[in-house]
C-alpha cells in the first residue's frame, strides 16, 4: 500500500461558511437578517491514505480572518440583497463580542478529525469542532477528491450556538434574535 499523502490546505482556493439564520417567529424579525460568515483566512492538512481509518483532517480558522455576508456569497445562496455597510459592521462587532465567539479570549476555531471510515460517497470523518473554547463531537460525511497533487473536500454539518457556551444573538429583549442552529459548509482544497 502506498505511503499517505499530506495535502497543506490552500485558503484562497478553499471556501469554509457558517449560515446564521434569523428567528422568523420573533417580533421583530422584519428587521433581521439571515447570515452567511466566510471564513477568509485558515490554515490546516488532510492526509489521504488508501486505508480510510489513517485519513485525517485539522483544520483552524482565526476569528479574525471571518467576514460577515460577502455579496457574492449572499448572491449565490439567494439571500438577498446585502447588508448596508452599517449593518454589517454592528453584525460583525456583535459576533465578535463577548457574548458570541469571544474573539479577544478564543481567537481560532478548530475542526480536528479523530477517526475516519469508508463510506459509499466518500469517508465519515468523526471531529472535534472547537468554538469559543467549547469543543463537541461531530461526525461529518465528506466527498473527497483526489487527483494529482490536489485534494477536494466537501462536506457539512450542523451545530448550535449553545453547543459552544453561547446564546444566539438577541436584542429588543429578544424581539430580535437569531436561532440557534448553524450551518457549517467546507469545500477544502489541499495541495501537496
Amino acid at each position: 500500500m502506498p505511503d499517505p499523502i499530506r495535502y497543506a490546505l490552500s485558503p484562497s482556493a478553499s471556501e469554509l461558511t457558517v449560515r446564521v439564520f434569523k428567528d422568523a417567529s420573533s417580533l421583530a424579525a422584519r428587521l433581521s437578517h439571515d447570515h452567511v460568515i466566510q471564513a477568509t483566512q485558515l490554515s490546516g492538512t488532510f492526509t489521504w491514505s488508501e486505508d480510510p481509518t489513517t485519513c485525517a483532517l485539522d483544520v483552524s480558522v482565526p476569528v479574525a480572518g471571518l467576514l460577515v455576508d460577502p455579496p457574492h456569497l449572499r448572491a449565490r445562496l439567494g439571500m438577498g440583497a446585502g447588508l448596508s455597510d452599517k449593518d454589517k459592521r454592528d453584525t460583525d462587532k456583535n459576533m465578535r463580542d463577548k457574548a458570541q465567539l469571544w474573539a479577544s479570549r478564543f481567537p481560532v476555531i478548530t475542526f480536528r478529525s479523530r477517526a475516519s471510515a469508508a463510506t459509499s460517497g466518500g469517508l465519515r470523518l468523526t471531529a472535534d469542532v472547537g468554538v469559543r473554547g467549547m469543543s463537541i463531537s461531530r461526525s461529518v460525511d465528506v466527498v473527497v477528491q483526489v487527483t494529482d497533487g490536489r485534494v477536494t473536500i466537501d462536506g457539512g454539518f450542523k451545530a448550535r450556538a449553545t453547543d459552544f457556551g453561547f446564546r444566539p444573538f438577541s436584542a429588543l429583549l429578544g424581539a430580535l434574535k437569531n436561532q440557534d442552529e448553524m450551518v457549517f459548509y467546507g469545500r477544502l482544497v489541499g495541495l501537496t
